[in-house]
Parts: C-alpha cells; structure tokens; sequence
C-alpha cells in the first residue's frame, strides 16, 4: 500500500509543476483502501488507485483515467470442490478515454470507451482478461449559477451486475444552494449537505460489480478441467461519506455503511454457475487520500 501511495505522490507533483492550468488542463489522483468483513464467510480487502487528466477546448472535453484495483478474497467456508487459491487475488487495469462535446445553450453528449484487463495473471495476459466496457450519454443542464440541475441518460457496457452487460444510465442532479445537492438515478444516489469549504458529508447508495478471469486451470470434483473460469462479484453500498478539503489539494474521504452483497460467484467459461459462495450484508470501511489540480 506504501508503494501506491508514493507513486501517487510523485505523480501527482510533476503534474503541478507542469503548468497544467496555461495550456488547459487538470488533473486529479486517488487512492483508496477497503475493508469489507463477513461477506457470508468471505472478507474482501481492495486497494484501488485512480489517475486522472482533463483538456477542455471550447465546447470540447477530452479525459483519460487510468485506474488500477487490487482485490483479494479471504475464504472461510466449507469446502468449495475446487482450490480456493485460483479466486483470492485478482488486478483490474481500467484505462478509459472520454470524450464530452457541448451543444446549443444547455446539452451536452459525452462518449466512454474503457478496455479493461481483469484477472488473476496466472498465466499472463490472456484475450479472457480483456472486457471492453464503454457507453454514451446526453444531458440536459439548466438553471442559475447557483441552482444548476441536471438530467442525463443513456446506456452503457458495464459489470455492475458482476457480469459484462448493457444497462441504462439515467439521474436526476441539482445543486439546491451553496451547502445541499442530490443526485437520483443508477448507478449512484446522494445526497450532500457541505457544512463549509473544508467538511462535506454524503449520504449514499452506489451499485458495484466485479467481474475477473481465472487463468489458472480449475480441477473441480463433479465438472473435471476447467478453464477461463470467473469470478462474478456485485451489489449495492449503503452509506455515508466524509470528505474534508485540507487546502491543499489534498482531500481526505471516509466512507462507512452497509453492504448489500447480491452475488459472490464461480462462473465456468460460458457464464454458467458452478458455484455459489451464498454472501450476505455486512459493513464496510473505506478511507482515501484525493489530490486535484485545478
């Protein structure tokens, strides 16, 4: 985790002294640590890092983002009739290119491509690893400077329901005064209340999923050899959020609540069920460190 963190630092320093601001653009850099406990008789532990850049010219907006997550299972059942060992740590590599064109006085579209590489790594890079995740959204924004609300709506390419699938896009946000905004919609519900410039707090409800190739042949009792099998890993957080801004650029984030699992499951290579870790609810802690140039 050390490690991670220092890139992050460093990364973000070169940035900043870049210039970033004169020839339009911004960046961002985050780091999170989770700890889901009891998930049936599984914990969860990730470590995610999140990079960030934004050029705005005109009416266009153009990001990329690369993002890594780190997620490692801890088993604790009865026997599975498989070796455990194949699903307990799997990487996430997430580069996504986004592109947002402004239209009219109030619309706007933006475009998601995200080639995403999933999986243990047991045998190296494998086109099984790779899961094209995208998607394409419009929106309407309207209102003043300070009451502005927005709809958008689409769809996207996703694994929120911890397989890779289409699903609509749709929220309702508004900016209701200088301390309350909500946003309504899938994936994500808030609310936040800033009680000054430094101290936020959300209420929330985010849909998340996970979905990671096992490159390891699978010896499993009844089914003989498998291979490519996967892990499918999705449900609902529940919870607050603390952000406090440290004046920085660096941004503290806290989040606590419940954990609403819906599936924690072996897949063969179809995508057919072999077997189920049967997860229930239970809390989470997350903390991370956000740095943003303006």
């Amino acid at each position: 985790m050390r490690s991670y963190f220092t890139l992050l630092l460093m990364i973000s320093f070169l940035s900043h002294t870049s210039n970033a601001q004169e020839l339009g653009l911004s960046g961002s850099g985050n780091f999170e640590y989770s700890l889901v406990s009891g998930i049936g008789d599984t914990d969860l532990r990730t470590y995610n890092l999140d990079l960030g850049f934004r050029y705005e010219q005109g009416r266009k907006t153009f990001a990329f983002t690369l993002g890594y997550t780190d997620h490692r299972f801890f088993y604790f059942g009865s026997s599975t009739g498989f070796d455990e060992s194949a699903f307990e740590k799997f990487h996430t590599v997430r580069p996504q290119f986004s592109y947002t064109r402004s239209f009219g006085k109030s619309w706007s579209v933006n475009a998601t491509m995200a080639p995403t590489l999933s999986s243990n790594f047991a045998q190296g890079i494998d086109a099984e690893d790779f899961i094209p995740l995208g998607g394409i959204s419009l929106s309407k924004t309207w209102g003043e400077e300070n009451k502005i609300s927005r709809l958008t709506f689409g769809t996207e390419h996703g694994i929120l329901f911890g397989r890779p699938q289409w699903y609509p896009i749709l929220s309702l946000g508004q900016k209701l005064n200088d301390t309350w905004s909500y946003v309504l919609g899938i994936p994500e519900t808030r609310i936040a209340y800033a009680f000054n410039d430094r101290h936020t707090l959300r209420a929330r409800a985010v849909l998340f999923g996970t979905y990671a190739n096992n490159s390891r042949t699978l010896l499993y009792t009844d089914l003989g050899e498998l291979t490519h099998t996967k892990l499918s890993f999705n449900g609902t957080d529940i919870g607050l959020e603390h952000n406090y801004d440290m004046s920085t650029g660096f941004t503290t984030v806290i989040r606590a609540g419940y954990q609403q699992a819906g599936n924690l499951e072996v897949l063969d290579e179809q995508d057919n069920l072999i077997h189920d870790f049967e997860p229930n609810g239970t809390i989470y802690i997350t903390m991370g460190l956000k740095y943003k140039i303006n």
